[in-house]
């Protein structure tokens, strides 16, 4: 196919020069070209056959440099051109402590080839082995989704193995806690938020603990279980005190509500003390009273 392009966009009579490098002498290799001049190498680094294309001549080289640089401006070939490169000069690493990476391996600094991974903001460093390193989750799935592995088979395998070992999806630093937050906005119980998110209990407590300290979110206890939710948010309340406060439109005392709901005394005047607590009531003399509130008040 890349021999028909050639044809049919430079010279049609060019009559190519193909490279062949075997890692041994006896390796077999094809003939993609009839008419082409093969010249047969030995690379000893080589795991399998690979063949490299030359075009002869001043002019051809000129109109193929300039064909290049014209693929090259149009974003819609960075897919194609990315998986040229891993093709050619990346490899899948994987180390102790379950370190992954993508490298692709460049003498110098590629502008071009940072061009395009910013392009689909895919995150990479260049290091002191001359390679362009990419790693962390987001970036090796992004790299997945872009199927920029898929023209090396064997290289295509390995990277497949190596995001198949993933266990858990990690969170750079307090995204996990930006996460909670914003989903505050109604009450929650540490259970739920470790199943949405998948993390242990004891994790999110830690989240939830830190976020309670800076003022961000509170913690009801109703019905033997604690609720969180932000404290621009809404109020949680059992259905008890909800009954409380109902009765409370008008002003009553302990005793009275205790008649009216057939509880103990002692055990409405502990809810009232708790609503009051919140905000929602307020004691006058021996008689209790609801306090308007702009919180919304929510039964659980």
């Amino acid at each position: 196919m890349f021999h028909e392009v050639i044809q049919e966009n430079l010279v049609a009579s060019n009559t190519p020069r193909i490279a062949v490098y075997l890692p041994r002498k006896d390796s077999p290799y094809a003939h993609p070209v009839a008419s082409a001049r093969y010249r047969v190498y030995i690379d000893r680094r080589a795991n399998f056959p690979y063949h490299i294309y030359r075009l002869s001549g001043v002019h051809v080289v000129k109109e193929w440099r300039k064909l290049v640089r014209g693929t090259c401006r149009i974003a819609t070939n960075y897919q194609s051109i990315l998986q040229g490169f891993f093709a050619g000069e990346g490899n899948v690493k994987t180390g102790l402590h379950y370190s992954r990476a993508v490298r692709i391996a460049q003498g110098r600094p590629n502008r071009l080839l940072e061009k395009m991974l910013h392009h689909f903001r895919i995150s990479f460093v260049y290091g002191g082995h001359r390679e362009y390193s990419i790693t962390g989750r987001y970036n090796l799935a992004k790299f997945h989704s872009l199927e920029l592995t898929v023209l090396h088979r064997a290289k295509h395998e390995r990277f497949l193995k190596m995001m198949s070992s993933y266990r858990q999806n990690h969170f750079s630093n307090f995204t996990l806690r930006r996460l909670v937050l914003s989903n505050l906005a109604i009450p929650r119980t540490s259970a739920e938020l470790a199943s949405e998110y998948k993390r242990s209990i004891s994790r999110l407590h830690q989240v939830l603990l830190d976020l309670k300290s800076s003022g961000n979110i509170l913690m009801y206890h109703v019905n033997s279980r604690c609720y969180w939710v932000r404290t621009d948010s809404i109020i949680v309340i059992s259905r008890q005190k909800e009954k409380i406060l109902c009765l409370l439109a008008e002003k009553h005392r302990a005793f009275e509500l205790a008649r009216v709901l057939e509880r103990n005394a002692k055990s409405v005047l502990r809810r009232l003390h708790e609503l009051e607590g919140l905000g929602l009531v307020t004691r006058r003399k021996h008689n209790w009273y609801r306090v308007p509130t702009p919180s919304k008040v929510v039964k659980k």
